[in-house]
């Protein structure tokens, strides 16, 4: 959208009914590289589809992303930006998907500066998700005194992809593109939060899913260390990841899957969106491990896979929150597939026959399971638990700071009544119960959504995660492993489900 001048917003505004000079003045900031204005929504003042670099498309596909342009003028900020490109989801705004696609978006109190600052990058298997998802409405936490963040990254094909044998050294390292604009948004943020109230020595990043990945890839990234101070993983580790083989070997089948002659590679930065996605579907199909769409250890950007990066101490001076919820994998596999036979597309860590060894030992650890339950519990473990886990095992090792969490919390009814299935944790992270994609869940507990949402808040505040209601919540260590458990009556258990953590000893 082109910029404005401070006369044609003036009459673009009341053209609309607004009271103009008092909402302008109200929403409008000064960044690097110009004004924009935004809304002033009740006690919050809220920024869309605000410009972090420049579209990466045309003669920029495929490579690092470039600061934004400047601009003249006043420009508006009030809608959400298109979504990256990636297949017709329903939860896609109105607007779509394009190749530009570097938007942010900021709640921000009405009053006040130095606030303390939250930079969400949302999940989506890498390949998916907006941050114009209604779940992601940063205005409970305007209201609570921070500065919410959330930021766009290219996804798939367009975002982690390994063409630097296909396209040249000048490409190399392009499955780090999606880590790389993040690390755009957070320099951003660096250079004009405060302009948005938004203190730039008090930044958590945070992360559900694949982007709790990227946080901890982004804790592997030397890079990102001096652009933020603490950090939220929600479900998520840093081990899924690619050496350069496997990335090559992706980035070959690939290019096999849009059926170009080898004479003819630059084409690659010629194909329409569409026929990316094609490729990048045959890709999700054929590959032989799951997430195909991973960031590079490169040796440079991302230097180690990242749960060493912390191990050797790149989390140490930061402080983590980290978790995973107790029924992960009940939301991809239904009970008749879960009691089958697993696939190898199934598993995020390690393969099928390794995997396959592992069930005597759930047998015996706990016996009374029914096959589903087992293969719930195992996927559970295999991608979410151990691995966050480790990334706390890691951190605490290093002489970091880490607190602990599993949320226990099911809806009461419905096909996953007394499951806590994966993202279920959003509605009481964000305060908000209105998204449909989570419709119901929350809201017969609002006293756990205040609990939750307070002890973030304190969090990202003051590096605690403390809440009226919420039992002192001890650092995690590696004798007692203290656990806060998420439920309607929370509370702290040590090493929680310690038997069954054993059996992944040695293992992931």
């Amino acid at each position: 959208m082109p910029a404005l001048s401070r006369r044609s917003l003036f009459l673009l505004s009341a053209a609309a009914g607004i009271g103009v000079a008092r909402t302008a003045r109200a929403a409008e900031a000064m960044t690097a590289a110009g004004h924009v204005a935004g809304a002033q929504e009740g006690a919050v003042r809220v920024w869309r589809g605000v410009p972090f670099a420049q579209p990466p498309e045309g003669s920029l596909r495929f490579r690092p992303p470039l600061p934004p342009l400047p601009w003249e003028g006043v420009r508006p900020a009030s809608t959400f930006a298109r979504a990256p490109i990636q297949a017709p989801a329903p939860f896609l705004a109105p607007g779509g998907t394009s190749e530009d696609c570097l938007y942010l978006n900021v709640w921000a109190p009405a009053e006040g500066k130095g606030h303390p600052v939250f930079v969400w990058f949302y999940g989506g298997g890498n390949v998916a998700g907006a941050t114009s998802q209604p779940i992601y409405d940063g205005a409970s936490f305007a209201r609570d005194g921070v500065v919410c963040v959330t930021a766009a990254y290219r996804e798939g094909a367009f975002g982690f992809l390994e063409l630097g044998a296909q396209l040249g050294h000048e490409y190399k390292g392009s499955a780090n593109l999606g880590l790389r604009d993040q690390v755009m948004a957070l320099r951003w943020v660096r250079d004009n939060i405060a302009a948005f109230g938004g203190d730039p020595a008090r930044v958590t990043i945070a992360g559900e899913s694949a982007g709790a990945k990227d946080i901890c890839g982004l804790l592997g990234v030397p890079e990102a260390a001096p652009l933020f101070h603490r950090a939220i993983i929600e479900s998520r580790s840093g081990q899924t990841v690619f050496a350069p083989p496997a990335a090559a070997a992706i980035g070959e089948m690939f290019f096999h899957a849009t059926g170009l002659p080898p004479a003819q590679v630059q084409e690659l930065l010629r194909l329409t969106p569409a026929q990316v996605l094609a490729a990048q579907d045959v890709v999700l199909k054929d590959s032989p491990v799951k997430f195909p769409f991973r960031p590079l250890i490169d040796g440079s950007f991302m230097p180690l896979r990242p749960v060493h990066a912390v191990a050797e101490g790149a989390g140490r001076g930061k402080t983590l929150l980290l978790g995973s919820n107790r029924d992960e994998s009940t939301l991809f596999l239904t009970p008749d597939a879960a009691a089958g036979a697993l696939p190898q597309s199934a598993l995020s860590n390690m393969n099928a026959r390794r995997f396959a060894m592992l069930e005597e030992a759930y047998r015996k650890t706990l016996p009374d399971l029914s096959e589903a339950d087992r293969h719930w519990r195992m996927l559970t473990a295999e991608e979410y638990w151990i691995p966050t886990l480790r990334v706390a095992e890691a951190q605490v090792s290093a002489g970091g700071e880490a607190f602990f969490y599993r949320f226990d919390r099911g809806p009461r009814t419905g096909k996953f009544a007394g499951k806590a299935y994966h993202s279920s944790e959003l509605p009481f992270v964000w305060a908000n119960t209105s998204d449909p994609h989570w419709a119901g869940v929350g809201t017969d507990d609002p006293a756990l959504v205040r609990m939750m949402h307070a002890a973030w808040v304190a969090f990202i505040r003051d590096g605690r995660p403390v809440a009226a209601g919420l039992p002192d919540w001890p650092a995690y260590t590696l004798d007692r492993r203290p656990t806060m458990l998420l439920d309607t009556t929370p509370k702290v258990a040590t090493d929680p489900n310690g038997e069954e953590r054993r059996v992944w000893e040695g293992v992931l």
